[in-house]
């Protein structure tokens, strides 16, 4: 099994909990993570994250008086953020999938770890973030990571076509798709 020295990495954990906050440094200093911060005012996470710039944010989702993924949206989507493209973990406590799927496919979140979280569960997920070389994807109403894990053929007959090529007719095709690989390759 290959390890990772994770040492110089930067982290930002963001918890509205100082409880969480220490619980998360604790789990990354057995990972060998001693830059980390954390901030208890989500209103003052935005400010932080362009201060200090972090090299990956984790950060809760039921927080006050701004959620998790209201905070996400604003990194990924506000003119003022440092990065866009800063890989984002979301930590709940709330497993249903349709906090998953909007955590991932509406606000951008790279990850989602239901609480409670291990160390090695914590752990690959990190490695996991900076291993992917996933591209980015920016529409008129999301800027995140490819939705797409991973590229698979469809399987069947192709749900997006109802017969003979004929197109769902409420479909909007004036949507404009851009596709980014990564800030390193701006």
């Amino acid at each position: 099994m290959t390890t990772y020295n994770l040492e110089k990495l930067r982290v930002l954990v963001i918890d509205d909990s100082e409880f969480m906050i220490k619980v998360v440094k604790v789990l990354l200093e057995a990972m060998g993570l001693y830059e980390v911060q954390g901030v208890s005012r989500p209103t003052q996470a935005f400010d932080a994250i362009n201060k200090w710039e972090p090299d990956i944010i984790i950060c809760d989702q039921v927080m006050e008086p701004i959620t998790g993924l209201e905070l996400i949206k604003k990194v990924r989507c506000d003119e003022d953020s440092v990065n866009r493209f800063i890989p984002i973990i979301l930590l709940t406590g709330h497993s249903r999938p349709e906090i998953v799927k909007t955590a991932r496919w509406d606000a951008g979140a790279d990850a989602v770890l239901v609480k409670p979280v291990s160390a090695k569960r914590l752990y690959d997920c990190i490695v996991s973030l900076y291993k992917a070389e996933r591209s980015f994807v920016e529409t008129d109403s999301y800027f995140g990571p490819e939705r797409r894990v991973e590229a698979r053929p469809i399987e069947g007959k192709d749900r997006r076509v109802l017969g003979c090529g004929e197109q769902e007719k409420d479909r909007d095709e004036s949507i404009d798709l851009i596709l980014v690989r990564s800030q390193k390759d701006l």
